[in-house]
This record gives structure tokens, sequence and C-alpha cells, in this order.
């Protein structure tokens, strides 16, 4: 008797997981929505409407106060729903999305606060893809050797060498 029952309780663990695949264009806040895998605890499914010219970059936090991270991920609209899953040990998650009213031939290579450091990069140390100046330290985040440190911030920047021996050395273009 407990087989079907467990059966059962996977078949509605899954139903319930895929319910994000509701969103339409007209759903406020891009039709945002989370759910969880019953099933297996700690698993979530995050989806939204993907409006066609927009990229979308998706963070959590696991409480309203803590900083919020972004997922390595980046998604661009094509008029369809978007679902992103993923698994976490917190005993809660939020979620939102940040949104550029533009596509990016690659929104990994493109560096969306031209503060010299990719998307990609952003995401690598931990700091803002929107947010030039991440740590508030006067250093934009390209050109800070310690991005997500207000405490440390040396220049990182071009070092300049003049060869002075050999004599006939010609320097390369």
């Amino acid at each position: 008797m407990r087989r079907p029952l467990a059966a059962i309780s996977a078949l509605l663990g899954f139903l319930s997981f895929d319910r994000t695949a509701a969103q339409t264009a007209s759903d406020p806040n891009e039709g945002l929505a989370i759910s969880a895998a019953p099933a297996t605890p700690g698993t979530y499914q995050v989806g939204w409407w993907g409006r066609a010219g927009h990229t979308y970059f998706l963070q959590r936090s696991t409480d309203l106060t803590a900083p919020w991270e972004y997922f390595p991920d980046i998604a661009t609209g094509a008029d369809a729903p978007i679902l992103y899953g993923f698994a976490t040990d917190a005993p809660r998650v939020f979620v939102r999305l940040r949104v550029a009213d533009q596509t990016y031939f690659d929104p990994y290579a493109h560096d969306s606060d031209a503060d010299g450091l990719s998307n990609q990069e952003e995401f690598w140390v931990k700091t803002d893809p929107f947010g030039p100046d991440f740590d508030g330290d006067g250093v934009v985040d390209g050109l800070d050797a310690f991005p997500a440190d207000p405490a440390r911030h040396l220049f990182a920047g071009t070092l300049a060498v003049s060869l002075l021996s050999p004599p006939n050395a010609i320097p390369l273009p």
C-alpha cells in the first residue's frame, strides 16, 4: 500500500514543481513565480515570462536583509516562459529579477555597467553587473584589485615598464 502513495506523492510533487511554466505576457512583474519540489527538499524552480528584447539576471537572498547574490546565469527573453532550477540548503530563499531592456550578442561577455568587468567576471568575483563600484570605495570594479572589499582598494591599473638593458633592445609594437 505504501508504493502507490509514494508514486502519487512523487507525481503531485512533479506537477506542483512545473506550475511556473504558465506565465503569460500579461502577468505583472513578468509573472515571476517560484515553486518547491516537495519530493526533493531544497530543490526549486523559478519561472517568468521572458519578453523579447529584454535580458534577465536572477538574484537570490536567504532573507530580505542579506545581500542579494546573482545566479550565474543570464537569460534572454524570446516572448516565452523562462525556467530556472536550483537547489539550496537554506531554510528559506527569496528571488527577484534584474531586467535590462535590451539584448546582447553575448550577455556573459557584455559589460552592463561599463566598469571594465564582463557580466561573467562580475559573477565570478561576486559583484553587481549593474553597479560600477560594488564596494563603494571610489574605484570602479574593473580597476579595483579587491572589488568586493571597501577596506582594500589597491588600484589595479596598467604597469609601465621601460627596458634599460640590453641597449640595443627593440620594443615590440
